[in-house]
């Protein structure tokens, strides 16, 4: 089992930095600042997973016995037991990393500040959640729930627009969370917020916000969890790259195997036989555990098939998993030139491992190779763990580890990047058979990657009025689509005043429809569309401080 390094107080000077324009620059002089690390923990529940998500770019971590990735949620066995984040990549010609294995982490939990100090960061320190019921159920006016309530729109937290203003939330005006899945976890984090003890690297001065969800569905989408790392540079960072480091631990610690297939964009872990011992084991038959890359920054014209579709340099086309590289219980990374070599697909001292033999100690003599173990476990190809040498030689059970790489792309400063991955589990008719199944569900998973993340569809607020007074309603204009005419219809439950209007998707008002006193009742109005451009509107209904909106499209 790894050990957790023992945490050490250590002074470095950090490079300051300036509020400019919304986002902060590293400016060259240096300053001692640290902030508290980063403690919040939540969990994501969704389906039959249940996670202990951290926000200090330990993504999840068993720090004492317990439950850190438990599949299923209600057994007895974890499929994870600690992963984590990385970013690296060159500042002034330097290479610099925020990573670790088990800690101390180079996270802290916010945004990028100005002379943080040991309280700067705690008030960030916090791990958001929505869920799509949150938004499905009627809430008093003025009283949004609190967990719509207290969304950190302010630093970043996606944002369904509802009243055509960018730049506000205004749960009253139709401003709603962007919620990915049925459950979703989001928070901020930084790397320059304190020194980096376990790499000793400088920072990078970068932004991560973490979009996690996962769906209450049964199934293959139930057994796996999605996120979306989006990366922010406060000062140009040039060949950048994004890693996760996963030590599974699956189940028992010490008898797994692991592997990757580039073309699904996969690296695994396995038993290494049909029974997975232990009172912490999975029993027979044991699961897999895998980490897909869905999608990274976009790849530009670099003359490689990034996304292995068969095409090179396509519109659109986005980086995947560009290496896999092995590591052993007793070769984790111990400094920020191992981190930067395991980042660029090579073994921590900067040779490429090669085909053949025990990666771990690099005993291969086959072809260079950024992927581990590549070959079909369930064919026994070579090379994979059940024949390293092409004569079926099997590697020994071990505590393995692994990592998936993602990169370089370039970050200037001010620019961000999202990279979208899962972690998948499958459990098969014995070890080699989940192999099979975790890839058959990986290749699912990319046929409906574009649906799985996209924003939940959720209506329009439904608001109840306080005090048991009638129903306040504003219904779908018909039709609508519009071409010269339509009918917006309201229920007006009190004597009141009633401003009725249309806005552009900038906000401004276009027409004026009701605006005084009215009394109660059903109102119908009739609105003449044909002096408006063709184009997506928002037709908004106030009633004193209560507000409804609705879109409107009008077409010719």
């Amino acid at each position: 089992m790894a050990a957790h390094p023992t945490l050490a107080k250590t002074l470095v000077l950090l490079r300051g930095c300036l509020g400019l324009g919304g986002a902060f620059i590293l400016p060259a002089a240096a300053a001692s600042a640290q902030c508290a690390p980063s403690s919040a923990v939540a969990y994501l529940e969704g389906g039959n997973v249940r996670a202990r998500m951290l926000n200090s770019g330990g993504l999840f971590w068993r720090a004492s016995s317990g439950f850190v990735y438990t599949v299923p949620k209600d057994g007895r066995a974890n499929a994870i037991f600690s992963a984590s984040l990385w970013v690296g990549g060159l500042v002034d010609g330097q290479f610099r990393t925020a990573a670790s294995t088990y800690g101390p982490y180079e996270f802290w939990a916010g945004p990028v500040q100005a002379n943080p100090d040991s309280l700067a960061c705690l008030r960030y320190d916090r791990i958001y959640e929505i869920r799509r019921t949150d938004l499905q159920r009627p809430w008093v006016a003025g009283a949004p729930p609190e967990r719509v309530r207290d969304w950190p729109a302010h630093l970043g937290a996606p944002v369904n627009d509802g009243n055509g203003r960018t730049g506000d939330y205004e749960p009253d005006e139709g401003d709603t969370p962007m919620v990915l899945g049925d459950q979703m976890l989001w928070w901020v984090m930084n790397d320059a917020g304190g020194p980096h003890v376990y790499t000793g690297s400088e920072p990078l001065g970068v932004e991560v916000r973490v979009s996690a969800f996962a769906f209450d569905s049964p199934g293959w989408a139930g057994h796996t969890t999605f996120y979306r790392a989006e990366l922010t540079a406060t000062r140009e960072i040039r060949d950048a790259r994004f890693s996760l480091f996963v030590d599974s631990d699956l189940g028992n610690f010490d008898d797994d195997y692991m592997g990757s297939d580039s073309l699904l964009h996969l690296a695994y872990q396995y038993n290494s036989d049909d029974f997975d011992e232990d009172e912490h084991g999975y029993g027979t038959p044991p699961p897999a555990v895998g980490v897909v890359i869905v999608a990274g920054p976009e790849a530009g014209a670099n003359g490689l098939d990034d996304d292995r579709d068969g095409q090179t340099d396509e519109e659109g086309e986005r980086l995947g998993l560009a290496s896999s590289p092995c590591l052993l219980k007793t070769r984790d990374p111990r400094t920020a030139e191992h981190v930067e070599n395991l980042m660029r697909g090579r073994r921590r001292e900067g040779d490429l491992q090669r085909e053949g033999g025990h990666s771990g100690a690099n005993t291969g003599t086959g072809k260079p190779t950024r992927f581990c173990y590549p070959g079909e476990a369930a064919r026994a190809e070579f090379w994979s763990n059940n024949n390293i040498d092409g004569s079926g030689t099997p590697v020994p059970p071990n505590d393995a580890r692994f990592l998936v790489n993602v990169g370089p792309f370039d970050l200037p400063a001010g620019h961000s990047e999202a990279i979208d991955f899962a972690i998948v589990w499958a459990r098969g008719t014995d070890h080699l058979d989940s192999v099979t199944e975790l890839k058959r569900l990986t290749r699912d998973l990319h046929t409906v990657a574009e649906e799985v993340y996209e924003p939940a569809h959720v209506p329009q607020p439904r608001y109840v009025l306080p005090q048991s007074e009638s129903p306040l309603s504003l219904l779908q204009n018909y039709p609508n689509p519009a071409s010269d005419n339509t009918v917006i219809q309201l229920s007006v439950p009190r004597n009141g005043n009633v401003r009725l209007d249309i806005v552009d998707v900038l906000g401004r008002t276009v027409a004026v429809l009701l605006d005084g006193p009215q009394d109660p009742g059903e109102k119908r109005v009739s609105v003449d569309t044909s002096l408006l451009p063709p184009g997506l509107y928002r037709y908004r209904y106030r009633l004193d401080h209560w507000i409804f909106t609705r879109s409107l499209v009008i077409v010719r």
